[in-house]
């Protein structure tokens, strides 16, 4: 019986999770970043835990980049990378968003965390062995520059 009540209660928290993230995408389509943020801040508050949440960092995440709120962007790229439960290749898709961040933004973190200056990561990247996180970093960076 508690566990009937139990997954009654969880199937009740994903469907109020979804109404908000219904909100979150609907003011954000109509360009209310107000109601946006609210609407993610309160998923994130009170059903963080569900698939809802992360993709309410996400949301944030998108919304402080557009205002120029780096430092604010990175947070909640970090909060998904950082989380342990979130739903399978986000904590990629966070890493991979993170590091198009810093590449975006010339943010120093890459490179001074390396040891070497910006016009010298294509010769770094070829010549040592480096994490997943520098793969990202090479890969948004030369997209930027195929892409502009």
């Amino acid at each position: 019986m508690a566990v009937l009540g139990y997954n009654k209660y969880q199937q009740h928290q994903m469907q109020q999770a979804a109404l908000l993230y219904s909100e979150l995408v609907n003011a954000t389509i109509h360009k209310n970043n107000s109601v946006a943020r609210a609407s993610a801040e309160s998923i994130i508050n009170t059903y963080n835990d569900t698939p809802y949440g992360t993709l309410a960092h996400f949301f944030l995440a998108r919304l402080d980049m557009e205002g120029k709120q780096v430092a604010v962007a990175e947070k909640a790229f970090k909060a998904i990378i950082d989380h342990h439960e979130v739903p399978l290749g986000m904590h990629s898709m966070a890493r991979l968003s993170l590091a198009r961040l810093y590449v975006d933004h010339h943010h120093p973190h890459i490179y001074h965390d390396y040891g070497f200056a910006e016009d010298q990561m294509m010769q770094f990247v070829g010549h040592h062995p480096m994490d997943c996180f520098m793969c990202l970093v090479y890969e948004a960076f030369h997209r930027r520059h195929i892409i502009t």
